[in-house]
C-alpha cells in the first residue's frame, strides 16, 4: 500500500502472497505501478519506505524513472556499520534545535547504492532507549529459554558420540547473541556390550552408548549493552542530491513512512474480525482486500476532515484520561468519545420538556462545524413532533 504522507489518504493498494519478498514487491511497484501513480498524483515528491526499499535494483530503477527516494538503510549493511563507527569519533548534534528531547543527527557524507550516489544521515533517537532496552531484554530472555531447552534435550536425548555432542554445542554457541554457555562437560553413558549373564571370570564387556552434555547458560550483559548501544541508531539515505537538506527536513520526510503502519493498524484491528473469515481462492481474498481498502479510504478521508475542521476552528475533545485536550484525535478516538458520552433523548413528563443527556459542548461545537446538516439530530427540537405524536402531548 502507498499513502499520501500529508493527507494520510491511501492512494495505491495491491494484494500479494505472504511468500513474496518485500524487496521484490517494492521493485515491482517502482518498475510497473509508479508511472500510473504519478500520472494521477502529479505532485508526489518522494517515495518513502522502510529498509526493504533500500536495494541496488530499486535505486537504479528509481533513477531511470526520476523517482526521489528516502529510505532507511538496513542495519546489517557495511554502510550502516561505518556510520555507527563514525558516530563514536564525531560529535552528534540535535536535529530539532527547539526541542529539548530532540534526536541527535550526524551527516555521514555520500556513498553509492547500486550505481546511484546517495546522501546519508545518521539518527540517534535516545528517548527510545528505555523502550529498546525492554525489547532487547525480551529477546535475550527468549534466547536464554531456547538455549536452556536445547541443552536439556542434549541430556534427555544424548548424542551417539562426543564428536557429535561437541558439534551440537558449537552450533548453539555460534547462534547465541545475548547468552554465554560455560562449564561444558561431557558424560559418557556406558552399557554392557552383551546381554545375558555376566561371565564366570567377572569381567564385563562395556561399550559407549551415548554422550550427555551438561552446561550452564547465562545472559551476556556485555553483549546486551553493546546491542543497546546501536539499537537507537539508524541511517537514512536519499538519492535527492540537489536539495540542500537540513537534518530536520530529511528526518521529517522519513517519519511520514509511519503513516502506512497506522493504516495497517486500522485494518488489523481485532474488532473487524477479518481473521474469522475463511476464503478459499486468491480472487476472493483480493476482493476482500479491495473492499477493506475502499473502507480505509473513506475512514482516512473522514479522519482528515475531522482534524482539519478542529484545527481551523481551534476545537478540542478530552483525551481518554480527561486530563488534557486533543485537537488532532484519531477517528477511533472520536467514536469512543461519542460512545462514552452515552447520548440519549430524555422526555420529562412532569415538566413536559425534552433534552439530550450526555451531549457535551465540545461535541456539539464539532458537529456544528463539521456536519451542520447532521447537528440538528442532536437538538431536542428536532424530536418535538415525534414526542407529541407518541405521547399525545403538546410541548
Amino acid at each position: 500500500m502507498l499513502a499520501d504522507g500529508q493527507s494520510k489518504l491511501p492512494i495505491y493498494q495491491r494484494t500479494l502472497s505472504g511468500n513474496v519478498n518485500d524487496n521484490k514487491s517494492f521493485f515491482d511497484t517502482v518498475a510497473q505501478a509508479w508511472p500510473l501513480i504519478i500520472e494521477q498524483f502529479k505532485d508526489l515528491s518522494y517515495l518513502v519506505g522502510d529498509s526493504a526499499l533500500c536495494t541496488s535494483s530499486i535505486f537504479d530503477e528509481a533513477a531511470n524513472k526520476g523517482i526521489k527516494i528516502v529510505t532507511r538503510v538496513p542495519d546489517k549493511l557495511k554502510i550502516t556499520k561505518e556510520c555507527f563507527a563514525k558516530a563514536e569519533q564525531e560529535q552528534m548534534t540535535p536535529v530539532f534545535e527547539d526541542q529539548e528531547d530532540s534526536p541527535l543527527g550526524l551527516w555521514c557524507g555520500f556513498t553509492k547504492i547500486g550505481e546511484q550516489d546517495v546522501k546519508l544521515l545518521l539518527i540517534d533517537n535516545t528517548k527510545l532507549k528505555a523502550q529498546k532496552e525492554a525489547t532487547i531484554r525480551r529477546r535475550a530472555q527468549k534466547e536464554l529459554e531456547n538455549v536452556q531447552d536445547k541443552l536439556k534435550k542434549l541430556q534427555t536425548q544424548p548424542k551417539k558420540c562426543q564428536k557429535d555432542a561437541e558439534a551440537e554445542v558449537n552450533k548453539l554457541i555460534k547462534k547465541c547473541k545475548y547468552c554465554v554457555i560455560s562449564e561444558i562437560t561431557y558424560e559418557d553413558v556406558i552399557k554392557q556390550a552383551r546381554r545375558g549373564r555376566p561371565r564366570k571370570d567377572g569381567i564385563t564387556e562395556q561399550q559407549l552408548e551415548a554422550v550427555k552434555v551438561k552446561a550452564n547458560v547465562l545472559l551476556n550483559e556485555e553483549a546486551i549493552k553493546q546491542a543497546l548501544k546501536n539499537e537507537t541508531k539508524y541511517v537514512i539515505a536519499t538519492n535527492d542530491l540537489e536539495r540542500d537538506f537540513t537534518m530536520a527536513d530529511l528526518l521529517s520526510i522519513y517519519k511520514r513512512q509511519s503513516v502506512i503502519e497506522r493504516k495497517w493498524r486500522v485494518l488489523k484491528d481485532p474488532t473487524l474480525m477479518v481473521n474469522a473469515i475463511y476464503l478459499k481462492t486468491p480472487r476472493c481474498i483480493e476482493a476482500l482486500m479491495w473492499g477493506l481498502s475502499i473502507a480505509l479510504l473513506i475512514f482516512s478521508a473522514c479522519e482528515y476532515m475531522v482534524r482539519k475542521t478542529m484545527k481551523e476552528n481551534e476545537l478540542t475533545i478530552p483525551n481518554p484520561e480527561h486530563k488534557k485536550q486533543q485537537d488532532q484525535p484519531t477517528l477511533n478516538r472520536l467514536f469512543k468519545y461519542m460512545e462514552n458520552c452515552h447520548l440519549s433523548l430524555v422526555y420529562v413528563s412532569a415538566t413536559k420538556t425534552l433534552h439530550i443527556s450526555g451531549l457535551t459542548p465540545e461535541l456539539m461545537k464539532l458537529l456544528l462545524h463539521l456536519v451542520p446538516d447532521v447537528a440538528k439530530y442532536y437538538t431536542p427540537n428536532n424530536y418535538k413532533s415525534f414526542i407529541e405524536r407518541v405521547y399525545g402531548v403538546i410541548l
